[in-house]
């Protein structure tokens, strides 16, 4: 008896620190766990902001956009920007050419008119006086300024050889101005101009959308297999419309994101949901063979075979096409 005491107690001093070994093990193990499904769920809610601003970036340029398109459609044309204003100033009269040095005489062109040959031919000039007065006494000259021809009731010209008064040219002629054609003012003066409607209200672009038209775009992610967005999208999809008629067909993608990334326990939670949670949903079914699937991919193999069989047992009226890929299922893993 005393042998067999001693020999028990042997074995629990050998057996204590092993056993204590393998729970401190186990602890940690749980604990690692605990930090993954953790460090998955900030993970995911990074994820998940990020692709909200990034939404919101989007829609704000969008938006921006579109203000601008409006405004450039509703601006008025340009007007075309002023010229330079004419100028009043009277033109300037050429300086006189210096005359020639004294004891030199110019020379002359042998095809300019001469008219000391010929005194009497037309162009010769004349003594002041001698030509008769033009009607209105103004002569315009070729510069189109006008110079003043002395009337015999005007002042006497300036003795021979003087400059030309040219400030009593126009004196003679009538300061009233001709009178001008009806209706010239009208056509002179600038049409008013329509008065410019205002640019119409800018319409509230950013609509909300509707619960259907966020399900479609996540589904979207999901055929061109952009898994982490899809996520991120059926996530907030569920957090807004929790209760809406798509919420099971939403949960079953979500699941979808996770499986096809081999996530297979955030899977098997969303699918497992489903069973919960609408388990007359119409993706019930093939979400509970999708929970076999996820459990698989576990190393749950017990829990797998169980889940198969559960699929006909629970849905009778499953499709037959769902019906025998369980079967395969089945034999594959061997249940």
């Amino acid at each position: 008896m005393t042998r067999l005491r001693r020999a028990l107690l042997a074995a629990f001093v050998l057996v204590a620190p092993s056993f204590a070994q393998a729970q401190d093990s186990a602890e940690l193990l749980v604990r690692v766990n605990r930090l993954e499904g953790q460090l998955r769920q900030m993970s995911g809610q990074i994820e998940q902001l990020q692709f909200e601003n990034r939404r919101l970036q989007d829609q704000l340029l969008k938006f921006q956009k579109d203000v601008e398109f409006r405004f450039q459609d509703a601006a008025p044309g340009k007007a075309p920007a002023p010229g330079p204003a004419p100028s009043t100033a009277a033109p300037r009269t050429p300086a006189p050419p210096p005359p020639p040095p004294a004891g030199q005489q110019p020379q002359k062109r042998s095809d300019v008119f001469d008219p000391s040959a010929d005194p009497t031919a037309p162009g010769a000039p004349r003594p002041l006086g001698s030509t008769p007065p033009t009607p209105g006494g103004v002569v315009v000259g070729s510069a189109g300024t006008a110079a003043a021809i002395m009337l015999p009731d005007q002042d006497p010209p300036p003795r021979a050889g003087g400059p030309l008064d040219l400030s009593a040219a126009g004196r003679g002629v009538p300061s009233a101005p001709p009178a001008m054609p009806q209706g010239a003012l009208q056509d002179s003066t600038p049409a008013a101009s329509a008065p410019v409607a205002a640019p119409p209200p800018v319409a509230a672009i950013m609509q909300p959308k509707t619960p259907i038209e966020e399900f479609e775009e996540a589904y979207a992610l999901v055929q061109a297999r952009r898994w982490p967005e899809a996520e991120m999208a059926f996530r907030s999809f569920l957090q807004s419309h929790p209760k809406d008629v798509n919420a099971p067909n939403a949960t079953f993608q979500l699941g979808e994101t996770y499986l096809r990334r081999n996530m297979h326990a955030d899977a098997a939670e969303q699918y497992l949901k489903i069973y919960q949670s609408f388990p007359n949903a119409q993706i019930a079914p093939e979400a509970l063979y999708k929970l076999a699937l996820s459990l698989k991919g576990l190393n749950q193999k017990d829990q797998a075979c169980g889940t198969l069989a559960e699929v006909g047992r629970r849905y009778p009226g499953a499709s037959p096409g769902l019906k025998a890929t369980v079967d395969r299922e089945s034999k594959r893993t061997g249940c």
